[in-house]
C-alpha cells in the first residue's frame, strides 16, 4: 500500500471524527466549523484511486469477493452492535427506528426511506457505504471489459449519464437519489487521479504545488461554506488535486514515514465505523466526572474532551482492525475462495520514478 494513500485515508477518517465530535456539548468551546464532512469526499476519491490500481487483471467474481470480505464483516458487526443497543438500552438511541425493512436494507447496503423520512441506514455513517457498494457493483461489472481504455470510458460514461439523469428525475425515492447523485463522480475522479499520477510529464514541483493547492481549496471552501454545492466540484475536485499531488510525493514520503499516521490509515475503516460508539462512551465518562468530581468547561475542558475522544477512537479502531476487521476479512476471503486464497493480493504499488533525477 502506498504510504501517501494511507496518510490520506488517516486524515479523511480523522476529519469525520471531528465532524461528529462537534455534536457533543463538551467540545462546543473549540468548535471551529463544519468542515469535517469533507473527509467523506476524500474517502470517495481514494476509493476510486485504489479500485483502479488494485483491480488490474482481476476477474469480476474475484473482485466482488475481495470487496465483500473487506467491507461486510466490520459493517455488519457494528450494525449488529447498534441494534443490540436499541433493544437493550433504547434510551441511548432515541432517534433510531428499528423495524424489519430498516434492518434488512441496512445490512444489504440498499438505500431506503424510514418511517421518519430519513434515508440513512441504521448505522448512520453507513450512508457512504451505500454509495461505495453501488460503485463496487458498477466497477465489478466493468471488469468484464478486458480492454482498460474501453473499461475506463464505460465507467466514466455510466456515472456521467447517471448524474445527468439525476437532473431530470424525481428523487423522492431514496435509491433513485443515491444512484443518480453527483457524488458518485468523486469515485471517477479517483480513477483519473490514478492514471494521471503515472504520467511522465510532471515533476515534484508540480506535485507539491497540486498537493498544497488541494489542501488550500479544501480548507478554504470547507471553512468558508461547508455546505457548498455541487459537492463533487467544491470538495471532490480539490480532494482529487490533493491526492494527485500527495501520491506524486510518495518517494519523499517513504524516506521519513510517520508510523502513527500510517497505522491510522490502516485502521481508517474501523475508525470510521466505530468512532460514534467511542465518542458516546467518552462523553458518558466526562459527564460523570463533571457531575461528581470537578466541572469540565471552557476551552481547556473542550481540549481535554477532544483529545480523549480522538485518542480513544484511534486506539479502539486499531484494536478493531488488528483483532477483528483484518482476521475476519482474511477468513471470509479464504472461505469463499478456498485454496485459491493463497494467490497474492494485488498490491497498490507501482515503480515510482526517482524524484532526485528529474
Amino acid at each position: 500500500m502506498l504510504v501517501s494513500v494511507q496518510y490520506a485515508r488517516a486524515v479523511a477518517a480523522l476529519l469525520v471524527v471531528y465532524a461528529h465530535l462537534r455534536g457533543f456539548g463538551f467540545f462546543t468551546p473549540l468548535d471551529t466549523g463544519e468542515f469535517g464532512g469533507m473527509g467523506v469526499d476524500i474517502f470517495f476519491v481514494i476509493s476510486g484511486f485504489i479500485m483502479w490500481e488494485s483491480s488490474k487483471g482481476q476477474a469480476p467474481a474475484d473482485f466482488a469477493l475481495r470487496r465483500l470480505s473487506r467491507i461486510v464483516p466490520a459493517y455488519w458487526a457494528y450494525t449488529t452492535l447498534l441494534i443490540l443497543l436499541v433493544l437493550v438500552a433504547p434510551q441511548l438511541t432515541p432517534k433510531i427506528v428499528l423495524d424489519a425493512p430498516s434492518v434488512i436494507w441496512s445490512y444489504l447496503f440498499i438505500p431506503y426511506t424510514d418511517t421518519r423520512g430519513n434515508t440513512n441506514p441504521l448505522l448512520l455513517q453507513g450512508w457512504t457505504l451505500n454509495y461505495e457498494m453501488y460503485f463496487y457493483v458498477v466497477f465489478g461489472l466493468s471488469l468484464f471489459i478486458r480492454h482498460r481504455l474501453i473499461q475506463l470510458g464505460s465507467i466514466v460514461l455510466f456515472f456521467v449519464v447517471s448524474a445527468l439523469a439525476g437532473l431530470f428525475v424525481e428523487k423522492d425515492i431514496a435509491i433513485v437519489a443515491y444512484y443518480t447523485s453527483t457524488m458518485l463522480l468523486e469515485f471517477v475522479f479517483g480513477i483519473l487521479v490514478n492514471i494521471a499520477a503515472k504520467s511522465r510529464y510532471d515533476g515534484w514541483r508540480l506535485r507539491g504545488g497540486a498537493f498544497l493547492l488541494g489542501i488550500a481549496l479544501l480548507l478554504g471552501i470547507g471553512i468558508g461554506d461547508p455546505t457548498a454545492e455541487p459537492r463533487f466540484i467544491m470538495f471532490g475536485l480539490p480532494a482529487a488535486i490533493m491526492l494527485f499531488g500527495l501520491v506524486g510525493l510518495e518517494t519523499a514520503v517513504r524516506r521519513r514515514p510517520i508510523k502513527p499516521l500510517a497505522l491510522i490509515g490502516d485502521s481508517s475503516y474501523s475508525l470510521y465505523l466505530s468512532h460514534p460508539f467511542v465518542l458516546s462512551g467518552v462523553s458518558a465518562v466526562f459527564k460523570l466526572i463533571d457531575a461528581r468530581l470537578f466541572p469540565i468547561a471552557g476551552v481547556a475542558g473542550a481540549g481535554l474532551f477532544g483529545a480523549a475522544c480522538v485518542l480513544a477512537s484511534v486506539v479502539f479502531a486499531y484494536l478493531s482492525f488488528r483483532f477483528f476487521e483484518k482476521p475476519a476479512g482474511k477468513y471470509l476471503n479464504g472461505l469463499f475462495r478456498g485454496p485459491r486464497s493463497q494467490v497474492p493480493r494485488p498490491a497498490l504499488t507501482w515503480p515510482f520514478r526517482s524524484q532526485e533525477k528529474r
